[in-house]
């Protein structure tokens, strides 16, 4: 069974945001240039264990399912997440960031981009994914976890150790800017970096995509440098240049 029926049938709304943000005045007016020299970290192959895969309800309103087509996370019957279908849910890779603003640069000195899913552990009403990412190095332990949060929806993804970690997503068909985060136009077939966050300050939303359904707020939490890649057709990426990475999707 594969995951089938969903991107045609919502409205996907996105927000995201890095903990809190200082505004333009802050950063400068560079910040709401798009995104240079970035790099592009293609997802390789998902391999789910059989004894994994399937839809998993972790309460009255939320479904999580897994196969190697790919993670997709319904509540009440709609579509509120949904990862790549051609490949892997996560890459992982070390390196860094130069620069500042709109003018930093991703210095990436390798991945690994192909995820086997071996484990799913239940506990409560999260369901942990966990597995091993691999490629010309050793196997990386990475795991993702789904858990509902009031009227919303919890997503995080961890590999200890990591400098880079990226999630590939399905890319949204209608992305658009929010002021004062981002330019209020399309972000389509460029990349963006998220402002920086400042800690104690409110988060402020970054991109409201639209397609057919469902509205849904979502905000990407991680201590570090984010940047949001719509250069791709099919796919989006969400570059967290740390170890773990948080969706509230509400």
């Amino acid at each position: 069974m594969q995951i089938t029926g969903s991107r045609s049938v919502r409205l996907l709304s996105v927000v995201l945001s890095v903990g809190a943000l200082v505004a333009a005045a802050t950063n400068g007016p560079g910040l709401l240039q798009a995104a240079q020299d970035v790099v592009d970290v293609q997802p390789q192959w998902l391999n789910v264990t059989p004894s994994v895969r399937g839809p998993v309800r972790l309460n009255a309103h939320v479904t999580v399912l897994l196969y190697s087509s790919g993670l997709q996370v319904r509540r009440d019957g709609r579509v509120v997440f949904e990862t790549v279908r051609t490949g892997s849910i996560l890459s992982v890779g070390a390196g860094r960031v130069d620069g500042e603003g709109a003018d930093r640069v991703e210095r990436v000195d390798w991945t690994q981009d192909s995820w086997h899913v071996t484990r799913l552990q239940l506990k409560g009403t999260t369901a942990t994914y966990s597995g091993t990412l691999v490629g010309d190095r050793r196997g990386i332990p990475a795991w993702v976890s789904v858990t509902p949060s009031g009227s919303g929806v919890n997503i995080t993804a961890a590999s200890p150790g990591a400098e880079l970690l990226v999630l590939h997503v399905e890319r949204p068909q209608a992305a658009l800017g929010i002021w004062p985060s981002l330019p209020a136009r399309s972000l389509a077939s460029r990349a963006w970096w998220v402002p920086r966050a400042a800690k104690g300050a409110a988060a402020l939303p970054v991109m409201l995509s639209a397609v057919r359904g469902t509205r849904t707020i979502t905000r990407v939490r991680a201590d570090a440098d984010v940047l949001l890649d719509l250069r791709h057709q099919g796919r989006g990426e969400i570059h967290a240049w740390a170890p773990a990475l948080r969706l509230e999707i509400r």
